[in-house]
């Protein structure tokens, strides 16, 4: 006897368990988004003595060794067109998750319509069946779409954090080659 979920999985629709149904629900009513949802947590990092020794010597040896001071390197090595690289594909993963919700919605309108007909046609012939309670549409997990919003968040804040800098060792070479 095969389950009910094997049921609903055979005519393509995903099971979705009530707590799921209710979920949206009271995610809403919290007011749930990426901002307060996630938690970032501090890490510490604890070495032994022997690998802050080595640390602190590969330290010094690294500022014996480069004589030329980087401070007003303008070359971004390449750390900025990886950033928007990555941002680029987030944002496309987040359009392709706006159009799946967008079709959604239109599929579930066209359903919503459909049934409204069926049921006022039932009314019409005489059953009093409440169709609407024997078939639901699922709704789609937003889970994705909230995660890539919170990745183009966190980038977009990298990205001016990195520019910003840029901008200012600009701004500095600027002021001295216009003092030259």
């Amino acid at each position: 006897m095969p389950s009910n979920n094997s049921k609903k999985e055979r005519r393509g629709l995903p099971y979705r368990s009530k707590w799921t149904r209710h979920y949206n629900a009271h995610a809403k009513q919290a007011n749930l988004n990426f901002e307060n949802l996630l938690e970032e947590l501090p890490v510490i990092f604890r070495n032994s003595h022997l690998v802050n020794a080595l640390l602190c010597e590969i330290d010094e040896q690294t500022r014996l060794g480069s004589k030329s001071n980087t401070f007003l390197d303008l070359g971004t090595n390449g750390s900025l067109e990886r950033q928007l690289r990555s941002l680029i594909d987030c944002v496309d993963d987040f359009a392709s998750d706006a159009l799946r919700y967008t079709s959604y919605q239109k599929q579930l309108q066209r359903q919503q319509s459909r049934r409204n007909q069926r049921d006022s046609n039932r009314r019409n012939d005489g059953y009093d069946e409440d169709f609407e309670r024997m078939t639901k549409m699922f709704s789609q997990s937003r889970r994705n779409a909230l995660m890539t919003a919170s990745q183009i968040n966190n980038q977009c804040d990298n990205i001016t954090q990195f520019t910003a800098q840029g901008l200012a060792k600009l701004f500095m070479a600027q002021a001295v080659h216009e003092k030259q």
